[in-house]
């Protein structure tokens, strides 16, 4: 098989350059065209020099063509004269025509990798030059070449010099140059054929001659762009031998040549990198040298691949494009071939299964096979073309249809497992896996499980089965579980207590759930049909509880769990006191507790003062008033009552008016004021006090305060005499006393 290459993309870039020092100018030439005599200047001949260079423009922060528009850098060109060292002239070149240049690849069948971008500058230039023996050099000077070039020694700080020479028979001659027909390869192919036009053409129809040849060098990192150039001869670069050399510039194992008649350069170059390499062009007139150019060149090695490549969508194994079609005959074939751009015509070819074979040269295309079965065929690109031209093999297998199906058995009222049994048909092909889906969302492998449901109702169970090829096939089918219960298990959140006992019954039977009928009994006359109920007893006794449970396709089940729920007897408070009232005097009470027999605990509250768990306390009362207590019991099963009476305790107060006072401030019975016990929160009191003349001299509101002998306590002292009084006093609960009397001031 034949087969064309693709050139890849590799690490040997075309921009590995600096811009200060140029290295993205990867090789040029110079030609001139004799125009004729020059009117202005008797014996004089003018001459258009064309300076072609070639630059890399896949780099970036690169320099640009000197004297281009925005770099710094101008192009200057120096004229020698014979061996005289001193510049003839020095040319400050224009702006050179900048385009951008096809990649010449040999082989018609191969892809420009995208970093690959190569421009000419093209300097043209009219000098007007004395006719004379000597010849006339033109030198532009450029440091440096790439670090990377692979041929010659210390590349990175050697620089290039593109060189014109009009020898003195050239200027007799009014001859003009030969002129390179094509632009030399940016990327040629490692370990392949390289066949390269390298050919010039001359206006005036001499011989030409076609050799290897030394570059030329020039600037260096200490003078990147010489102003005025060097003089001739220039050095040729220091090729690395013995591997290079001029006539090997690609290596010796390489074989290139270069026929000296057509200038067709060949070889096959084994060593990837950056090469020099110089091509000379010798120009004779009947048989006598007349001039001669040179072009400097970076050539590029790499490895290329096949640009032309059959391929289809399709795994590939054993270099056969393998499709699979799970029962389908009609089948696409996605052609997956690469470059389109060098594809111009496929074929594929079908052997059928009849013996026939079928051919078409669509690109992509539909086939529709007689039935089941393996068939070969094969694809071929550009049939006919041997540097272009691929095929692959390829294999179609259409596996039978295969139909997933199962059944399934299990008891309908026990809550048992459920068998499941594939019932498949594959049509004679294996099955590799089994995958189940049981719809309450367990899940498992193998051709026939068994799977126990926890929660009752109905469930889409689903089969997937795979053959051997990878063929699927799916089928689903309802089951309805809805056995009734194994065992009926309750949990009453408490089983004993007192009265009133409320009671949750927790339903911890499975499976179980809102459409099965549930009937609780509790013993005490009460039922529910909830599932999980609850329920509160009244009265104390031992209760008996039943729970009947049926499925909704009728699987009954019923369990009675007697003595469940004990609640106990409450005992019954009752207490008696002596006296049946007090009073502020006589506060002090008597309890006796009435309780019933099974009585074990006592609280007694005596209105919020204090409280005892004596069976018979006492307690004196604080304060007068209506009293609440309160007894509450507790039998031994901590069942409680309580019971709640009021008793009075009556407030109680006297009150003593004395007969005489003496205010003379000695400390003893110096104001007139009764004495005596006044209950908290009397009502009303007044005292009235009047001379034998019926004056009133004082009256107070307040049984503490007393009169002290003078007018309303604060005016002249009144004299020694008898005094008559009236006081009123009005108790907590209305109860009203007066004392009318006299008394005797003595001072």
């Amino acid at each position: 098989m034949h087969h064309n290459f693709l050139i890849l993309i590799t690490t040997l870039l075309l921009s590995m350059c600096v811009s200060v020092q140029g290295r993205h100018i990867i090789g040029g030439d110079v030609t001139y065209e004799c125009l004729g005599e020059d009117v202005q200047n008797p014996g004089n001949k003018r001459y258009r020099i064309t300076m072609t260079i070639f630059r890399d423009c896949n780099c970036t922060n690169c320099a640009g063509f000197d004297s281009a528009p925005g770099e710094f850098t101008d192009a200057t060109v120096t004229i020698f004269r014979g061996s005289d060292p001193t510049p003839f002239d020095v040319f400050a070149l224009d702006a050179p025509v900048i385009s951008q240049v096809d990649v010449n690849i040999s082989n018609p069948c191969l892809i420009v990798p995208p970093n690959i971008c190569v421009e000419q500058g093209v300097y043209i230039y009219e000098v007007s030059l004395p006719v004379s023996d000597s010849s006339y050099v033109f030198a532009y000077q450029r440091c440096c070449r790439n670090n990377t070039i692979t041929n010659i020694i210390d590349p990175g700080d050697t620089g290039a010099t593109f060189v014109g020479e009009i020898s003195g028979l050239a200027q007799q001659e009014c001859n003009n140059s030969p002129v390179f027909s094509t632009y030399p390869p940016a990327v040629i192919c490692a370990n392949e054929l390289l066949v390269v036009d390298a050919s010039a053409t001359d206006a005036d129809g001499d011989q030409l001659v076609y050799s290897l040849c030394a570059p030329l060098k020039g600037g260096s990192d200490q003078n990147l762009a010489p102003n005025p150039e060097s003089p001739p001869p220039y050095d040729p670069v220091d090729f690395t031998v013995p591997t290079f050399s001029p006539t090997a510039p690609l290596g010796i194992g390489s074989g290139i040549t270069i026929d000296a008649a057509t200038g067709l350069l060949t070889g096959v170059p084994t060593i990837q990198g950056q090469f020099v390499v110089g091509i000379c062009v010798s120009e004779f007139r009947n048989g006598q040298l007349i001039s001669q150019i040179q072009r400097d060149f970076q050539f590029n090695v790499t490895v290329c691949e096949e640009a032309v490549t059959a391929a289809l969508d399709a795994p590939l194994n054993d270099g056969v494009y393998e499709f699979l079609s799970c029962s389908e005959t009609a089948f696409v074939f996605v052609n997956a071939s690469t470059d389109d751009d060098f594809i111009d015509e496929y074929r594929w070819e079908f052997i059928l299964g009849n013996g026939d074979t079928l051919i078409s040269d669509l690109e992509d295309i539909e086939i529709d096979f007689p039935g089941p079965g393996t068939y070969m065929g094969l694809l071929t690109l550009n049939p006919g073309v041997p540097e272009c031209t691929d095929s692959a093999f390829f294999s179609v297998t259409i596996v039978p249809e295969m139909t997933a199906d199962f059944t399934f058995s299990y008891d309908t009222c026990v809550a048992g497992p459920v068998e499941f049994t594939d019932g498949s048909d594959t049509n004679g092909i294996q099955l590799v896996t089994w995958d189940w889906s049981f719809g309450d969302g367990g899940v498992t492998g193998g051709q026939s499980p068994i799977h126990q449901y926890q929660d009752p109702g109905q469930y889409t169970v689903q089969l997937d089965i795979t053959d051997t090829y990878g063929c699927t096939a799916t089928t689903a089918q309802t089951i309805t579980w809805l056995p009734a219960p194994p065992v009926l298990i309750v949990a009453p959140d408490r089983a004993a207590g007192c009265p009133p006992l409320s009671v949750s019954f927790t339903n911890l039977s499975a499976p179980i759930d809102e459409t099965y009928e549930t009937i609780w009994t509790y013993g005490d006359g009460n039922t529910s049909g909830q599932i999980s109920p609850s329920t509160t007893y009244q009265n104390s006794g031992l209760y008996d509880v039943t729970l009947s449970v049926t499925s909704p396709i009728g699987c009954q089940i019923d369990t009675t769990f007697p003595g469940l729920i004990s609640v106990h007897p409450v005992p019954m408070a009752d207490f008696s006191f002596s006296p049946q009232s007090g009073s502020s005097f006589e506060p002090e009470i008597q309890f006796s507790d009435l309780s019933s027999d099974d009585t074990r605990y006592w609280l007694w509250n005596f209105n919020g003062f204090d409280e005892s768990s004596l069976q018979n306390p006492r307690f004196s009362f604080p304060d007068t008033g209506l009293m609440r207590v309160q007894l509450i019991v507790a039998n031994e099963q901590l069942c409680t009552d309580t019971a709640v009476r009021t008793l009075d305790i009556a407030p109680r107060f006297t009150y003593f008016m004395p007969n005489a006072f003496s205010p003379n401030g000695d400390g003893l019975h110096d104001e007139f004021i009764g004495t005596g016990y006044l209950a908290d929160g009397f009502l009303q009191f007044e005292l009235r006090i009047w001379n034998r003349w019926g004056e009133q001299v004082f009256q107070s509101n307040s049984p503490n305060l007393g009169w002290n002998g003078r007018r309303n306590n604060a005016g002249d002292l009144l004299p020694s005499d008898v005094y008559s009084y009236i006081m009123t006093l009005t108790g907590p609960r209305g109860q009203g006393t007066a004392l009318q009397g006299i008394v005797t001031l003595v001072r």
